[in-house]
């Protein structure tokens, strides 16, 4: 094997449905609300922060499969959380090979630059639903190998979510 050359990973047979997404983030909110709340918090303390889900369709993709990506926002709190957006942008998606950038969901949309609030009430709301064609920012369809996403909230300032791994497969 040449250098730079990813090995293929194997294919995994099972793919997941929208069901089993919405399953999937609903059993990360459960976790969530049922992590301990730390006793004796003072007044004063941080008020709770957003949560980003994000979810793939599938963990491995073939050729011409696209991936289908849902976000999500938890609010754990028992109120609800505002936040500020310095766009409309709601919130973007972005494929990493390592540390290096290869597409990102916003990349070549216009958003109006318009200062604006949104309030999650508690619980999981479904940010959106977006497919990525397995390309890189120029087109390119990107080679196998191991690919991290990653979805945020567009609110000042960003909130990150968590990373999803992802692995295309040799045809």
């Amino acid at each position: 094997m040449g250098a730079g050359t990813v090995p293929a990973a194997p294919a995994i047979p099972r793919r997941m449905t929208s069901t089993a997404i919405r399953f999937g983030i609903a059993a990360l909110a459960l976790a969530l609300a049922a992590m301990p709340r730390s006793a004796g918090a003072s007044q004063d303390a941080a008020p709770p922060a957003l949560v980003v889900l994000l979810a793939s369709d599938q963990s491995a993709y073939g050729p011409g499969v696209p991936a289908k990506f849902t976000l999500a926002v938890d609010n754990p709190s028992e109120t609800a959380i505002t936040a500020t957006f310095p766009s409309a942008q709601a919130y973007d998606i972005v494929v990493l090979a390592g540390e290096t950038e290869v597409w990102r969901w916003s990349a070549g949309y216009a958003f109006a630059a318009a200062l604006s609030e949104r309030s999650f009430p508690p619980g999981v709301t479904l940010l959106g639903r977006e497919t990525w064609d397995l390309r890189d920012a120029d087109g390119v369809s990107l080679p196998p190998g191991a690919y991290r996403a990653v979805g945020s909230v567009a609110s000042a300032p960003p909130v990150d979510g968590n990373p999803v791994e992802i692995v295309l497969t040799a045809p």
